[in-house]
């Protein structure tokens, strides 16, 4: 998430049909984001984000040896399942890491600042992410609404 800057169940709703290999990019279908929009990220110029879909189609295919089933989701549970809920992993991980109360969310605005300051313009990273305005980047945290968090 923080190199797509997708929300939560978009990236859990990912399948391997969505992945153009040879075009080097990953389609949301429109329906299926939060804009309804959907959109596009082409990963052929982000070599982190290739490695990590390598990865996890290495992954897959193990999975589907051992389990003998068909695995759709590019991210998946280790028996292939789809992930339903990603929080509980995810405060154990900043608890662990040093940095309780930070949220999955937080990730879409690292996803916006890598890409601006790769050199990436900020209307096509606003694109990217699906941002209709700037206004999320321009408010200081104090100023910005409370994000809901669960408990």
């Amino acid at each position: 998430m923080a190199i797509t800057g997708w929300r939560n169940g978009e990236v859990r709703g990912l399948t391997w049909d969505r992945i153009d290999w040879t075009a080097r990019r990953i389609t949301l279908p429109k329906g299926s984001t939060k804009s309804k929009e959907g959109g596009i990220y082409p990963f052929g110029g982000d070599p982190e984000m290739e490695a990590l879909l390598h990865q996890q189609l290495w992954s897959k295919q193990r999975v589907e040896r051992i389990y003998e089933r068909v695995v759709p989701w590019v991210f998946h549970r280790p028996d292939g399942t789809q992930i339903r809920n990603l929080h509980t992993a995810w405060n154990g991980a900043c608890a662990r890491a040093g940095c309780a109360g930070k949220i999955i969310h937080d990730l879409r605005r690292t996803a916006h600042r890598r890409l601006v300051r790769s050199g990436v313009p900020e209307k096509v990273a606003m694109e990217l992410l699906g941002h209709k305005t700037r206004q999320i980047f321009s408010a200081t945290p104090s100023s910005r609404p409370q994000t809901w968090r669960r408990r």
